[in-house]
């Protein structure tokens, strides 16, 4: 990783090698992304935040994270990572699809409910006119 001399330049560098979009990443530690833009990107972070990306994603340089300076010039991504992002796009995406699942389901009920309205008012018509037809062929 190249030197950067902002931390919070640094974390959106190394959210950009994790696999996840950013927004997932940053959910994923807690933030908004608005924190690392304009003028919040030359802000600080706590010592919480950098304990947190490093327990989600313990292959981070921690020196580099926090110093800007390469300390080991090969920082290769664990399986624990791996294993983690695998599990963050599976939960990602069975969220979506329970979002695609409950608006098809809602549509289909309104749609149904729809139907069962008119069905409703055909049963109410045709009972009338049953009744017309019958007053009709008892005066003849």
């Amino acid at each position: 990783m190249k030197k950067v001399s902002n931390i919070k330049e640094r974390i959106k560098e190394f959210a950009e090698t994790t696999g996840v979009s950013k927004e997932i990443f940053f959910k994923n530690i807690g933030v908004t992304p608005a924190n690392f833009r304009g003028k919040k990107l030359e802000t600080g972070v706590n010592a919480d935040l950098i304990g947190k990306i490093v327990s989600l994603y313990p292959s981070i340089d921690l020196h580099w994270l926090i110093t800007g300076e390469v300390k080991n010039a090969v920082s290769e991504v664990n399986d624990v990572d791996i294993d983690y992002k695998k599990e963050v796009c599976f939960e990602d995406l069975i969220d979506k699809r329970i979002k695609i699942q409950t608006g098809s389901t809602a549509k289909k009920v309104a749609n149904i409910e729809t139907k069962l309205e008119g069905l409703i008012a055909l049963i109410d018509i045709d009972g009338e006119l049953d009744k017309i037809i019958k007053k009709r062929t008892t005066k003849r």
